[in-house]
């Protein structure tokens, strides 16, 4: 019997399950391949389970791994990584579209919008705006910083918009500066100085609005328009690829870096948004709603 035949005999299944908490999925994965045992050990339902459990904050119904085609907790962490499956949580229900979804640096993103039952834009003093949900989760060890306020739109044209600030006009209505609709999928708060800290495996619902394109009346026209969100961020420490970062540059000890949102394709837009005759516009979205009774006039699909 070897040494560590011996040490792992000798330690308990609590003792070795508390042990991998205090380690990331990858360096789980990484211990698989030391040996047999370990790999017994690294592959429990026990650990890949609580994983799952803290990522992704599904419902029990929905973490049953033969629901994915699978028979452990192990592969249901890989399907639904592999699918880029966003937490789940208050604004972060999957019965919401995205429009965009990257995964950079230990930070995986997701874009959704502040959907209208009319399908518009918010039209204020001869200008339009639009509400952005950005959905960011940090998978790394290290602590990332998240700076909503220099959130960016890239529009096709060339153009750029920046994440408002405070609103165009006094009094307007709703409030446009950034805010946190949901943090671990609960409810948020306002951001104080437009940066806030994500740890491992949190998430959180960013609420934003932008300046439209003229022209943008409805979400599908800007949808069509943009052609990515730029997420910036940074975290505590030094770059490991000085050729490709120019953070050296900025005497802050951060590292600064972000992430790209591309915009969904036009084909996908349409398909989520039908036209009508008069101006009308629906998003082809199943509702939330328990019963349809009173909208029979409307198949489910078109209930918003």
């Amino acid at each position: 019997m070897s040494v560590l035949s011996v040490v792992l005999e000798h330690m308990s299944e609590e003792l070795i399950v508390h042990v991998f908490t205090f380690l990331t999925p990858s360096a789980i994965v990484k211990t698989m391949q030391l040996s047999k045992e370990w790999k017994r050990i690294s592959s429990s339902d026990r650990i890949w389970r609580s994983l799952c459990e803290q990522r992704w904050h599904l419902p029990q119904r929905m973490m049953r791994p033969s629901r994915y085609g699978v028979h452990t907790y192990f592969g249901l962490f890989r399907q639904l990584q592999a699918s880029h499956q966003r937490p789940q949580g208050l604004y972060s229900t999957h019965d919401k579209p995205t429009w965009g979804h990257s995964l950079n640096e230990g930070v995986e993103t997701w874009l959704a919008l502040g959907h209208r039952a009319d399908c518009k834009t918010i039209p204020i003093n001869g200008k339009r705006y639009i509400q952005l949900r950005v959905i960011v989760q940090n998978l790394s060890a290290a602590e990332v910083l998240v700076d909503a306020s220099a959130i960016q739109v890239h529009y096709k044209n060339g153009t750029k918009t920046t994440a408002m600030a405070r609103n165009p006009s006094p009094g307007a209505t709703p409030a446009m500066e950034p805010k946190i609709l949901a943090w671990n999928g609960r409810v948020g708060g306002d951001i104080a100085d437009g940066h806030l800290l994500l740890r491992f495996f949190e998430f959180t619902v960013l609420s934003i609005y932008v300046e439209c394109e003229m022209g943008c009346t409805f979400e599908a026209d800007f949808l069509e328009r943009a052609f990515a969100v730029w997420v910036p961020m940074m975290r505590r420490g030094h770059c490991s690829d000085l050729s490709r970062c120019r953070c050296a540059l900025i005497p802050d000890h951060y590292h600064h870096f972000g992430t790209i949102m591309n915009i969904v394709d036009e084909s996908i837009i349409w398909s989520r948004y039908s036209e009508f005759a008069g101006g009308f516009m629906v998003l082809n979205c199943k509702d939330r709603l328990i019963s349809v009774s009173s909208h029979a006039a409307l198949p489910a699909r078109y209930l918003v």
